[in-house]
């Protein structure tokens, strides 16, 4: 996606949000990891952090959101994932240049 489907993604889960009372506790789960994944796609880490943290309100053991949460906050998150998944085939090779870059 681009940013500008990006930002379209985000005001729909933004809509969605407003129709909150009538989703179930697991509907409410999708929404909100899927809009903090939106989030945090682009550059909007506080709006995924809040996000994750929703889920957790529901259901404290929820794994996707307990990961999700940690590589935000360890700053390990999509973004990271998504660099090191264009790398494609040479993506040893690129993690090694990531590696001596930092």
């Amino acid at each position: 996606l681009d940013s500008h489907q990006m930002e379209l993604a985000i005001k729909s889960f933004e809509m969605a949000m407003h129709d909150l009372e009538n989703l179930s506790n697991t509907e409410k789960i999708d929404l909100f990891i899927n809009f903090g994944a939106a989030a945090e796609l682009s550059h909007k880490n506080e709006l995924a952090e809040k996000m994750y943290r929703k889920v957790l309100k529901i259901e404290e053991k929820n794994s996707e959101a307990n990961l999700m949460l940690a590589n935000l906050l360890t700053g390990n998150g999509l973004r990271v994932k998504r660099i090191l998944h264009t790398c494609g085939l040479n993506s040893e090779e690129a993690i090694e240049h990531y590696k001596l870059a930092l």
